[in-house]
């Protein structure tokens, strides 16, 4: 990692932000444990086993004022799983608690997010961290929670992608 003196300002505001969420888990001693903070506007928490990648990953936006809990699935069967979980979306949402925002970025990507953003949040706003990290620790947990089963149940080659049909 680069010396913090070398950092840029909002770098250092990143890594400010995670340090204080890891520091924030350890203290709750709960499920999620802390990952090691970057200076980055995202950090991965937790990857579900056997599915090739599959995180619960957290994002920041200093400019657009919010902060992301979501699942990531990456590649082929990260794609699989999008869609075996969208299948199951009503379920899913009202065990969240809210809706969700399902993204999939088919166009020249392979990133898909299963979402939930909480929007207005000043990151530069030290005093509004503990605020803050509550609801990405609740969020967290209860991804955790809904996902977690779910992954385990499910297998990627259960998927069968639509096929157009060729005339």
């Amino acid at each position: 990692m680069p010396v913090y003196s070398t950092l840029t300002l909002t770098k250092r505001l990143y890594l400010d932000y995670w340090t204080a969420f890891g520091e924030y888990l350890e203290q709750r001693n709960g499920v999620m444990k802390p990952r090691a903070p970057q200076p980055d506007q995202w950090i991965g928490a937790f990857t579900f086993k056997k599915t090739g990648g599959c995180t619960l990953y957290l994002t920041i936006n200093k400019t657009d004022s919010w902060i992301r809990v979501a699942v990531y699935t990456p590649g082929e069967r990260g794609e699989a799983y999008f869609h075996l979980l969208e299948q199951d979306k009503t379920k899913i949402e009202a065990e969240i608690g809210n809706k969700l925002k399902w993204e999939n970025k088919e166009e020249n990507t392979t990133d898909r997010f299963i979402s939930l953003y909480l929007y207005g949040v000043d990151l530069e706003n030290r005093q509004d961290w503990d605020r803050q990290h509550k609801w990405i620790c609740k969020q967290l947990e209860t991804f955790h929670r809904v996902f977690s089963p779910r992954f385990q149940a499910l297998n990627a080659n259960d998927y069968q992608p639509e096929t157009e049909e060729i005339s």
